[in-house]
C-alpha cells in the first residue's frame, strides 16, 4: 500500500514524500506536461534535421549524376 506524507515546507513542485522510501515526489502535473511537450518538440527537431540531411545527401548524389551526364553529352558533341 502506497503511503505519502505531506511536506511541512513544500519545495517547488514537490509536495509529498513517500513514506516507505522517503523520496520526494514531484506532484507538479503542469510541469510534467511542459517537460513532455518540450521533449517531444526536441525529438521532432532531431527527426526533421535527419530528414534534411538525407535530402541534402540525395540532392548531392543527383547533382553528381547530372554533372556526369552533361560531361558525356559534351564529349559526344565534340567528337
Amino acid at each position: 500500500m502506497e503511503r505519502r506524507i505531506e511536506l511541512s515546507e513544500p519545495i517547488q513542485g514537490f509536495t509529498e514524500r513517500d513514506a516507505h522510501s522517503k523520496a520526494l515526489l514531484n506532484t507538479d502535473l503542469n510541469g510534467l506536461m511542459k517537460y513532455k511537450l518540450q521533449r517531444e518538440r526536441h525529438f521532432r527537431g532531431i527527426q526533421e534535421m535527419e530528414r534534411v540531411k538525407t535530402d541534402i545527401s540525395s540532392l548531392k548524389e543527383e547533382l553528381v549524376e547530372i554533372k556526369e551526364l552533361l560531361l558525356m553529352i559534351t564529349k559526344k558533341n565534340c567528337n
